[in-house]
């Protein structure tokens, strides 16, 4: 390397130097690049092609993982970006070099540090502005652009913090094979320990241990790289912590600290440590004890979930050594140094025992701390006697209840659930819990999973429902920008179930319309409305019932709330019905083509097929697959289904007449904000007809009609005449 005696007196950091370090990279780096930008850029290409044979266009939401999928993996190759660069320290030669130039240390780490994280980042903000730029071409493709920059941020966050990692193990180890080692070992120790003893805690039922996997800072949901590749299996709707402001500092201080730690070992590092196994013996008995711990721990784990199945024990005890000797043959390679290492497994034991002893610590606070009603400030209860994950349930769960009623019955059931587990007493209503925020007149915040019987949920219910602002919450309904999709629902007569797609519509119309008439319903009437989320147990024998499902997202939380539309909100049953008819598809296709276009215009069109002479000189027979359903605004909607009817060609021409001829009005031709058109009546009727010509002369022929018919009774005789069939309606 040339150096210039001009730019020695940088003691921090050297341009020369960085560009260097760019140098050096230039083969993992360009390799890396080439795979992540042809994956980037390929996806939404294929996409946009594929886009291009179809004349509609439809909107499709890309989720932010997809809109750049290489991401994640840059994170896991980021680290050997530095284990590439900091090669010289695992060889002799280079380590002399190195350290005998005249740059200072601090600037050779410094310099050296920023390069390998410049390519790392250049890489990843390149493919995200490609996959970004790429996608906003595909017709119809959608995403959130603010969540996308956020989910970029994160990921150059994650990068630079796995490689800290390896810039640490690289610093204190002296091989290639140990500074893997130490590298998984300082990435996963920590997560890895706190996992074990987190699922140890999973024998005690009283405890909430879903929320201390979210609030430990050692957990591995708080490890930064693993809660991106947990965001792409997941989503974000298990994955709070991702976009979370204590998170990300978190991360940013565990990130700086590894790097700072890491500069001062390198800053001490001898020159002639290359080739050896760890800065001292003392650090090498560590690091050894730290791995083998981690295997170790499954032991006191099994005890505890009280798994007394020796030979698996055996099996793991077996393991442990394994791990524990193959770290001391790899790291140090000398065969000898294996027979010195076993006086310090009695460290292994040593954690083994102490963490065993820490769980029952733990467990006997848990299930011994009295906690009396007098000594209780307020709780806040998760649903109780709603239905989980509702959007009630979880604004609920944001106030804090000081009712002294209700105090008493959180005090009394949780020293009964305190009591249940200390004598191992499995009662009815044992796995019937609800989870209890307690907040105590001394500071002190206890989260207990307690149990709760059907008669106490209704009975906190019956309390709840007295107290003005929590029955005020209690019937409260998303707002529009608490809303992201949701569906209808509707029960049909034959037992089938139809669903309409609210991303089809104006979710802001519809809200609006079905706020306006919840608001005007007697408190009875929104006890009916409110069934599925307060779990009444007949509110689905109802068949004829439409309900509407919301999904969405408060305060970072993601719910999924049903309403059911009763008799009494005819506004909202009108569009509902309205949207089914829109959503069905008006297409008519003849061989290869196909037309689009109103259902008048598609009926015209089949006649004139119809009346040609050529096609009735083929077949007399055509497959007739007819669904029928009559839909009403009151509750007395009605449905009908037969299939495969078999028609003579001249009484499809009279069907197709019959309905042409008629007061037909096409949904898509209705203004739905207009309440005027969202009237229907018992005698509004929804045809789906498709029609298959038997011979297949005309390869197929459909004709899938939706829309609004006026039929009087004489018109009904004169369907099912046709159709042969006796009326169901009648």
């Amino acid at each position: 390397m040339k150096t210039n005696t001009r730019n020695l007196s940088s003691n921090f950091f050297n341009f020369r130097l960085f560009l260097e370090g760019l140098k050096r990279l230039r083969v993992i780096g360009l390799a890396t690049a080439i795979l992540a930008l042809t994956v980037s850029a390929v996806i939404p290409i294929v996409a946009l092609l594929e886009s291009l044979g179809h004349a509609q266009v439809h909107t499709n939401h890309v989720e932010t993982p997809i809109v750049c999928i290489p991401m994640p993996f840059v994170i896991i190759l980021a680290p050997f970006f530095l284990f590439a660069l900091f090669s010289f320290l695992q060889k002799r030669k280079e380590s002399d070099f190195f350290h005998a130039i005249p740059y200072t240390r601090t600037c050779v780490y410094v310099s050296f540090v920023a390069a390998a994280l410049a390519f790392v980042w250049a890489i990843q903000i390149t493919c995200a502005l490609t996959a970004g730029i790429l996608w906003r071409m595909v017709p119809g493709a959608t995403f959130a652009l603010p969540r996308f920059i956020a989910y970029v941020l994160v990921c150059l966050l994650a990068s630079a913090m796995l490689s800290g990692f390896m810039m640490l193990a690289l610093t204190v180890s002296g091989t290639p094979g140990s500074c893997m080692l130490l590298f998984v070992l300082f990435a996963g120790f920590t997560r890895v320990v706190m996992a074990i003893f987190l699922g140890s805690l999973e024998s005690i039922d009283l405890l909430p241990t879903r929320d201390m996997w979210e609030n430990s800072y050692f957990s591995p949901f708080w490890f930064l790289p693993l809660n991106v590749f947990n965001f792409i299996v997941y989503g974000d709707s298990d994955n709070p912590l991702l976009y979370s402001l204590p998170n990300i500092l978190y991360s940013v201080a565990v990130t700086l600290a590894l790097y700072a730690l890491a500069g001062v070992v390198y800053k001490i590092r001898k020159s002639e440590m290359a080739g050896s196994p760890a800065p001292g013996r003392i650090s090498q008995t560590v690091f050894r004890v730290m791995f083998t711990l981690i295997p170790a721990l499954l032991i006191p784990l099994f005890l505890i979930s009280g798994d007394d199945d020796f030979s698996l024990h055996f099996v793991v005890l077996v393991i442990v050594l394994l791990v524990y000797f193959l770290y001391e043959l790899v790291t140090t390679k000398r065969a000898i140094n294996m027979i010195k290492a076993i006086p310090s497994l009695a460290f292994v034991a040593a954690g083994c025992i102490v963490f065993f002893f820490a769980y029952h610590c733990y467990e006997t606070v848990i299930l011994y701390q009295k906690t009396e009603a007098d000594d209780i400030k307020s709780v806040t209860i998760e649903a109780p006697g709603l239905g989980y994950g509702t959007y009630q349930s979880y604004l609920l769960y944001e106030l804090e209840i000081s009712a002294p009623s209700i105090l008493d019955t959180v005090a009394d059931q949780l020293e009964y659930s305190q009591d249940c587990e200390k004598f191992g007493d499995r009662v009815d209503d044992y796995w019937n819990r609800t989870l209890v925020t307690l907040h105590l007149k001394n500071g002190r915040t206890l989260r207990r999973e307690i149990i709760f019987s059907n008669e106490n949920n209704a009975q906190i219910m019956d309390l709840l429902r007295e107290v003005d602002s929590v029955r005020e919450t209690l019937y409260r309904l998303p707002s529009i920008r608490e809303i992201q999709d949701g569906e209808f629902r509707m029960h049909l007569l034959n037992d089938e179930v139809d669903y309409v797609g609210l991303h089809h519509f104006s979710i802001a119309d519809i809200m609006t319309v079905f706020r306006e008439e919840y608001e005007s319903l007697t408190q009875e009437q929104k006890d009916q409305v409110m069934a599925p989320t307060f779990r009444e147990d007949d509110w689905y024998e109802s068949k004829s019932e439409m309900v509407l499902h919301l999904c969405g997202e408060m305060n970072g939380v993601h719910y999924n709330s049903e309403y059911v539309i009763i008799p009494e909100m005819p506004r909202t049953r009108a569009y509902v019905m309205a949207c089914w008819a829109e959503t069905a598809y008006n297409t008519y296709s003849c061989g290869d083509s196909e037309f689009g276009g109103s259902s008048s215009f598609l009926m015209g069109e089949l006649i004139g097929k119809l009346e040609d002479d050529a096609f009735a000189d083929i077949h007399q027979t055509v497959t007739v697959d007819l669904e029928m359903t009559a839909v009403g605004a009151g509750e007395n909607g009605r449905s009908y289904s037969d299939r495969s009817i078999s028609l003579k060609s001249e009484d499809l021409y009279k069907l197709l007449h019959l309905l042409k001829d008629r007061d037909f009005t096409s949904i898509e031709d209705k203004d739905l904000r207009d309440p005027a058109n969202l009237v229907f009546t018992e005698e509004s009727y929804v045809l789906r007809l498709t029609v298959e010509d038997e011979e297949q002369k005309y390869h197929r022929l459909y004709l899938d009609v939706s829309g609004l018919f006026e039929l009087s009774d004489e018109d009904m005789e004169a369907l099912f005449d046709i159709l042969g069939i006796k009326n169901p309606m009648g």
